[in-house]
C-alpha cells in the first residue's frame, strides 16, 4: 500500500548470519528518526542486537519438538469419570435405601 506523503526509513541488514535469512529490513519509529541522541550506529547496534536474540530462539526451535502422549492424561480423565459413576451410583443406593 503506498500513501502519498508518507515516508518511512528503515535499516537494511544484509548478510544477517542466518542459515534462513539473507536480509533483515527494520523500520525506523518515528521518535527513533526525530531524537537527535540516537546516533545510526546506535541503530544498527539494537538491530544487531535484535537479530542475535532471535538467532538464539531459533535455533532453539531448529530441534524437532517432542510429542507429548496424551494416553496419561486420557487415562486420568477416565479414572474421574469412573469415579464420579459410582460416586452418582453410591448416592443413589443410599437415596432409595432410605426412603
Amino acid at each position: 500500500m503506498v500513501m502519498k506523503g508518507c515516508q518511512k526509513r528503515i535499516i537494511v541488514m544484509k548478510n544477517t548470519g542466518s542459515n534462513l535469512f539473507d536480509e533483515a529490513y527494520f523500520i525506523l519509529k518515528d521518535s527513533a528518526v526525530r531524537s537527535p541522541s540516537i546516533s545510526e550506529q546506535d541503530m544498527v547496534g539494537e538491530a544487531a542486537r535484535i537479530i542475535a536474540e532471535n538467532m538464539i530462539v531459533s535455533e532453539r526451535r531448529d530441534t524437532k519438538p517432542r510429542r507429548r502422549s496424551g494416553a496419561p492424561e486420557l487415562y486420568m480423565l477416565l479414572r474421574w469419570y469412573v469415579a464420579g459413576v459410582i460416586t452418582a451410583a453410591l448416592i443413589c443406593i443410599a437415596i432409595v435405601l432410605f426412603l
